[in-house]
């Protein structure tokens, strides 16, 4: 009962950190439907931006600094290419099959077209950084000792794809991929700057390419 107790404690904490990080986000949507001036743009996605480094701060694990100056760029690169073959291969399936685009990715587009692409720093800076705390950094310190290291990985790896998305297609299980390898990386050397960069890397070419 002490288990059970301790980690539906566990899933809340994980839970309420996860809408901080999405309030965080709210400013920057809102500039993006209803600003008519570039002024009003800025102001939107400077709070987005404001209030990520506020979470970031004071969630920020003691590992992150040391983690962030010791990355192994090798293992990045590969995890990096890894996930992009799946991104290929879910497009080319989707494409024939003809399954529409990930709603969640149309959302994170619209957004960026509508703010002129400022808000490109959150979502390529902010929003990995906040999403590594807790998806990586907070789960495996919540609910590792409860499962094994692969488990935990097929576990992080389905909870990714399903705070991105509430389909199931061959388009959303990208996002399971992108989760499973994160969590990977994160855990071959429990260091966050590695899954960290790959995240960056990753909604970089995603938005920019």
């Amino acid at each position: 009962m002490r288990s059970i107790s301790k980690i539906v404690k566990r899933l809340l904490l994980l839970f309420g950190l996860f809408v901080l990080e999405q309030i965080a986000t709210i400013p920057s949507f809102f500039a993006a439907d209803e600003a008519k001036t570039m002024a009003g743009i800025l102001i939107g996605v400077g709070l987005t931006v404001l209030l990520s480094a506020l979470f970031i701060h004071y969630s920020w694990p003691k590992q992150l600094w040391p983690s962030l100056k010791n990355i192994d760029w090798k293992a990045v690169g590969i995890a990096f290419l890894i996930i992009l073959a799946f991104q290929v291969l879910f497009g080319v399936l989707a494409d024939l099959w003809h399954i529409p685009t990930n709603e969640n990715q149309k959302l994170v587009m619209d957004e960026l077209r509508k703010t002129y692409y400022l808000a490109a720093v959150i979502d390529i800076v902010m929003a990995p950084i906040m999403e590594e705390i807790i998806f990586r950094f907070k789960f495996f310190e919540y609910f590792g000792e409860f499962m094994s290291k692969w488990v935990g990985i097929i576990v992080n790896g389905i909870l990714f794809m399903v705070i991105h998305s509430t389909d199931l297609n061959v388009v959303t299980l990208v996002y399971f991929v992108i989760g499973a390898v994160l969590a990977y990386v994160y855990r071959r050397r429990n260091n966050l700057g590695d899954s960290i960069a790959v995240h960056m890397l990753n909604n970089a070419y995603a938005i920019l390419l």
